[in-house]
């Protein structure tokens, strides 16, 4: 059987840029040219005082590098949370579906039409529409995007959803991203024989608070904030995914933290941080799998360790690890904790606030 437990890559752009962003650029460049002249021949005629031309120029040079900087940044932005989104006037629970690949599945609606089936994926904060149903909805791409990873270049559209409703939830405004082939998605179909519409990141609920109980295979949103406790514990989100410390040990007094994203689109239990290529812990069994992405296919090296994980209260025993040097950028300093770690969880986010809760 086929592994992919990097479904995430979606959700990290290090390097975006936007072909279309030449044309704000280019219009202001003359809007600011233009303007920069009228002050200037005007203020010429009131202020005779050299000194004070140069004061005068100063403030508006950079009057006029701010609104260029202003422009270029709003060109390539991408919006990875909607703009808007419709108040819950209750809390809402929706079933999702186990597909074979272990991953979780709910439906959605766009632009009032559906449902389609959409894959859960927190460990992504963009999220992903195929082409085939962004074709199928006419819908209007925002701008063309390039970023890069490994070392190679890759182009995708950004298309910009009016509406998207989960249950009576509904968001407004909110960016999708199509992918070139070979995508995840077809991966899935290819590998796993499963359709999917699109991978929906842990952006899309960034103004709710969100609640995924995998043992009962329900997707829960309310509109208040987790407060601390002895279940909740911050989380990292300086990548817009949230990212935990866990640590390993075992019998022998060995020890091993490190920084894990919390990752629902990972197919596997724990996926190491690039860089490591062994841990201090015994192996109880290895083998070769074949990881899946939007990037192609790749081999990793499979293990059984004999140590436990331990994430917060929550103690994993002799959890299996996979090594993998060659799908994330080299400096990128964590890894991947997936669904067969969290099947049994009911694991509550607050985006806004940056806890996490486990039970």
């Amino acid at each position: 059987m086929k592994h992919s437990p990097f479904a995430d890559d979606i959700g990290v752009l290090p390097s975006l840029s936007s072909q279309s962003s030449c044309i704000p650029y280019t219009l202001w460049s003359l809007f600011a040219n233009a303007s920069a002249d009228l002050i200037m021949r005007s203020v010429s005629r009131l202020l005779r005082s050299p000194s004070r031309k140069i004061i005068w120029f100063g403030y508006t040079f950079f009057l006029i590098f701010f609104l260029l900087n202003t422009a270029v940044a709003e060109a390539r932005l991408y919006y990875d949370k909607p703009r808007n989104v419709k108040p819950l006037t209750a809390d809402i629970s929706l079933p999702m579906n186990r597909i074979s690949s272990k991953h979780y599945c709910v439906d959605v609606y766009i632009n009032h039409r559906g449902p389609f089936k959409f894959l859960v994926d927190t460990g992504a904060s963009l999220s992903v529409i195929s082409q085939e149903l962004a074709n199928k909805l006419n819908l209007e791409t925002v701008k063309r995007v390039k970023f890069s990873r490994n070392n190679s270049q890759f182009r995708g559209n950004l298309y910009r959803i009016p509406s998207l409703r989960l249950g009576s939830a509904e968001i407004y405004d909110y960016d999708m991203m199509v992918y070139p082939e070979p995508t995840f998605i077809s991966y899935l179909k290819e590998g796993f024989h499963e359709h999917i519409d699109g991978i929906l990141g842990i952006g899309a609920f960034y103004e709710y608070l969100l609640t995924l109980d995998f043992q009962h295979s329900v997707l829960r949103l309310e509109n208040r904030h987790l407060t601390s406790n002895a279940n909740t514990s911050t989380f990292d989100n300086s990548e817009k995914i949230p990212i935990v410390v866990v640590v390993f040990k075992d019998d022998k007094n060995h020890v091993k933290e490190m920084n894990f994203v919390v990752d629902s689109g990972s197919n596997e239990e724990f996926t190491l941080p690039p860089g490591i290529v062994a841990l201090p812990f015994t192996k109880m069994r290895s083998q070769s799998i074949q990881n899946g992405s939007h990037y192609g296919e790749q081999t990793a090296a499979k293990e059984k360790i004999a140590a436990n994980a331990y994430w917060g209260r929550k103690e994993f025993k002799e959890p299996n690890v996979v090594y993998n040097k060659t799908l994330y950028d080299t400096n990128v300093s964590f890894g991947l904790m997936g669904i067969l770690v969290m099947e049994h969880l009911k694991i509550t986010i607050d985006q806004r606030k940056r806890l996490i809760q486990i039970e």
